[in-house]
């Protein structure tokens, strides 16, 4: 994908997590950050949130991104402290390359 010429990679964040950590939510709080609270009705109709909280929604969206963000870039040093310049896709390559610097 590609987004003004210039490649785009989308990655699953928690592919790059525990099995503890099953949720964004759960990831965000290894980070020390909380997922900003919305009422039930709006996590199951992100929709209905857009309509009648478009601020809010944004405010969300781009909350949920720097959790993600945060994750990647913690996770990218990690791989970069062994060695490696690539960013990791899974916790288990990133676990491979730790046990082969071992």
């Amino acid at each position: 994908m590609t987004f003004a010429d210039i490649p785009v990679y989308i990655r699953d964040s928690l592919l790059l997590s525990s099995a503890a950590a099953s949720s964004l939510e759960k990831v965000g709080l290894g980070h020390k950050m909380q997922k900003i609270p919305l009422d039930k009705s709006y996590l199951s109709n992100m929709k209905l949130l857009l309509n009648e909280n478009p601020e809010k929604f944004k405010e969300y969206g781009m909350y949920d991104s720097l959790i993600t963000l945060i994750h990647m870039l913690f996770m990218s040093d990690f791989m970069f402290r062994l060695g490696d310049v690539r960013v990791p896709l899974t916790l288990g390559a990133i676990s491979a390359k730790y046990l082969k610097n071992k």
